[in-house]
């Protein structure tokens, strides 16, 4: 609790994991589709990790 406001430890996109930053910007469901989406539109072809 900072400040009078209670903070979830949950992801804001999915809620299904702890948010962390490896999460937020590699495993996060909704961010790895958005990954896809800029990946596939410059023509790289990547893996995520782990």
């Amino acid at each position: 609790m900072k400040k009078g406001i209670i903070l979830c430890p949950r992801c804001v996109f999915c809620g299904e994991q702890a948010e962390t930053v490896r999460h937020l910007f590699l495993h996060c469901k909704i961010t790895c589709q958005i990954w896809r989406l800029f990946i596939n539109l410059e023509g790289f072809s990547w893996t995520m990790p782990d």
